[in-house]
């Protein structure tokens, strides 16, 4: 192999052009679908050879249609506080791993779900380090560690293994008098900026399907709302986010008139079952058959005819990916 072929190789620029017009896009439609500039696109290829481009006789680059998903994923990294030089040669399988989202390739290898003892014990000591800052409203080491911990674990476990247990602890420790409600107001608001300016960021360059994300009136709770929102962005569909307490009447005219596909609704355990199934019947009743519904959270009602029901992020996850699959086709 000539020493010029070998380093291309090396970074990954592929050699064999795609035969296929129709598979291939230029520069600025990979810039447009994935929200990286397109002179960023073109500062990587010359740095890392990826991503690669075919050229024309023109000269004009070209590049394959699939490496859209794995760009998105490498703008989800970015994002989540990792080095280009870390994440731009990365295949699609290798940046789904790190930003902790499952790969759902047919090819995907079974892993363990079961976190280490050793995890386990970390992540309880961190939450309670974070609830000891919030008693001395003590904002620079929760967000210090948000930045820190969402870069190291991506999106996807940060939500699951931190700050899901985070909230849970939150309430706990509120009715049990640990913390009081002002402490626990500061705690929730840097939680819920912190992963609003998060989610924001990832569906800014989405295309696809679109979810209404909200809760039902009566319910004013925004973390659920908010990590609901970061799990819909990484599953690659547009979040419009209407915010808490929002009357049936208003979800159904804007899910009606702005082209959604999926209301999800975070439900706590604090509304009333009674409210939430009286509810989510009356808004699956007014708005159209074609628009899926989706809820979750501690206080979501079961078995509900026309509405889908997810005991995790995780299940919710794989349903988005699943649908946006579909939207494709």
């Amino acid at each position: 192999m000539r020493k010029d072929e070998k380093k291309a190789k090396q970074k990954g620029k592929q050699v064999n052009p795609t035969s296929n017009m129709k598979d291939l896009i230029n520069i600025g439609e990979l810039s447009r679908l994935t929200g990286i500039a397109a002179p960023t696109l073109r500062m990587w290829e010359k740095r890392y050879g990826r991503p690669a481009a075919h050229r024309l006789p023109s000269g004009h680059r070209r590049y394959p249609r699939e490496e859209v998903s794995r760009m998105k994923a490498i703008a989800q990294a970015l994002d989540s506080g990792y080095r280009a030089g870390k994440v731009v040669c990365s295949t699609l399988d290798e940046l789904r791993n790190l930003l902790g989202l499952e790969r759902t390739d047919s090819s995907r290898v079974a892993q363990t779900q079961s976190a280490k003892t050793g995890d386990i014990d970390r992540d309880t000591a961190l939450i309670e380090m974070w609830i000891d800052a919030l008693k001395k409203f003590d904002e620079r080491p929760l967000t210090h560690s948000f930045h820190d911990e969402w870069g190291i674990r991506g999106p996807f476990n940060f939500v699951l293994s931190l700050a899901a247990p985070f909230v849970r602890r939150l309430g706990t420790a509120w009715e049990s008098g640990e913390i009081t409600i002002a402490q626990e107001h500061f705690a929730s608001e840097k939680l819920e900026r912190f992963l609003c300016e998060r989610w924001q960021r990832m569906s800014e360059v989405r295309e696809g399907p679109r979810a209404l994300l909200t809760t039902l009136p009566g319910d004013p709770h925004r973390l659920g709302l908010q990590m609901c929102s970061v799990v819909t962005a990484l599953a690659e569909v547009r979040v419009m986010y209407l915010g808490p307490d929002t009357p049936v009447e208003e979800i159904v005219r804007t899910a009606s008139g702005e082209s959604i596909e999926v209301v999800s609704i975070s439900i706590a355990p604090t509304l009333a079952p009674e409210r939430a199934i009286d509810g989510l019947t009356e808004l699956r009743s007014r708005v159209d058959r074609n628009i899926e519904i989706a809820i979750g959270g501690t206080g979501a009602p079961r078995n509900l005819e026309g509405i889908n029901s997810f005991a995790s992020f995780k299940e919710y996850y794989n349903w988005l990916t699943r649908m946006r699959q579909l939207h494709k086709e």
